[in-house]
């Protein structure tokens, strides 16, 4: 999605099917915690068979117009140790790229896009966290501005994490010089309302993040299993995409079972789309105990085996960075060594 340059700093299971297009194609102040309710059209997702481990699978929902997927998640069990996700940021000159292209150039499985940037820069220019081996590349956006009237917030946007021992983590974050801190609720931003920056305990329990990859965006879309409605908090008011009105999403989410979610639905003609609140209650259909929104529009893309299987704008856009899920390097060289002794 194009971020305007004036930011600173029970689920029913059918039978499985083969999609053809698979094989022939690659205000108002904030609110409290929403509880579930059945979205006004809920998504029916169908299995799709494709040739992946068997801890990855792939559901469309072809509840749609002419019965074209209008909505795809997959559904990667992180217990499988030959997996690893891994957060990556374009290394073109203009700072982005196809989501199907960076994941073609990890040899990744499967792919999701990441956070926000802004389109006219050049090199593009990364507003959401890339964290990579406990580094980070690019950190959260920390302060934005608005323009009617003329304000400016201190920002606790979310991110996405995962642990040095495979579990996740949504939190909302601030970064202190090179330490990311993690906060129980985001600084109480509103339309008319800007609240105190974020320090190490400013909104109470502050800690310091312990995460090895992780990658931002926002807004939380669930926290410790209850729904939430952070969207003024995290400041997306004037950002260029909507809350409550239907749009074309991509998020990420973790159940309690250490399986990791992504999910997009698109927004086109004859398919309206989702708000952010009924994205949320589709992530917690599908298990989801945490879950944060990813960038949406015409940036929002699924990849799997080098494909990507949504277009939301027509073609895929260029974005600057992707969650890939690929086969993880530790245990390919344990595979090794075990083989060579042999």
């Amino acid at each position: 999605m194009r971020f305007h340059p004036i930011l600173i700093a029970p689920i029913l299971l059918l039978p499985i099917v083969v999609l053809p297009q698979l094989l022939g194609q690659s205000s108002v102040p904030s609110q409290p915690s929403l509880p579930i309710a059945r979205p006004v059209q809920p998504l029916r997702w169908t299995p799709v068979k494709m040739e992946l481990p068997r801890s990855i699978k792939v559901f469309a929902d072809t509840g749609g117009a002419l019965m074209q997927p209008r909505a795809w998640y997959v559904d990667i069990d992180y217990n499988d140790q030959k997996l690893r996700a891994r957060p990556h940021l374009s290394k073109s000159a203009t700072g982005r790229e196809t989501g199907s292209a960076m994941a073609t150039q990890l040899g990744a499985l499967v792919a999701i896009n990441g956070g926000y940037f802004d389109m006219m820069g050049q090199p593009a220019r990364t507003f959401s966290l890339v964290m990579r081996d406990g580094k980070v590349e690019v950190p959260n956006i920390s302060l934005v501005k608005r323009p009617h009237p003329s304000r400016a917030y201190a920002v606790t946007r979310s991110a996405f994490g995962i642990r040095a021992n495979r579990t996740f983590d949504v939190a909302w974050i601030a970064q202190r010089g090179d330490v990311v801190w993690a906060y129980p609720k985001p600084v109480a931003h509103t339309v008319t309302t800007v609240a105190p920056s974020p320090s190490e305990n400013s909104t109470s329990g502050g800690k310091v993040w312990n995460m090895v990859d992780a990658l931002g965006a926002g807004p939380t879309l669930i926290s410790d299993g209850v729904i939430q409605d952070t969207y003024e908090n995290e400041v997306f008011f004037g950002s260029g995409f909507p809350n409550q009105e239907p749009y074309s999403r991509a998020a990420i989410g973790y159940t309690k079972d250490n399986h990791l979610v992504l999910f997009t639905t698109d927004s086109r003609s004859g398919v309206p789309g989702l708000t952010l609140r009924h994205t949320a209650q589709e992530m917690q259909r599908l298990g989801c105990v945490e879950a944060m929104n990813l960038d949406g529009g015409g940036s929002e893309t699924l990849v799997v085996k080098g494909k990507a299987l949504n277009h939301p704008a027509g073609q895929e856009r260029a974005i600057t960075s992707i969650l890939a899920i690929v086969p993880n390097p530790d245990t390919t060289k344990k595979m090794k060594a075990v083989s060579t002794a042999r």
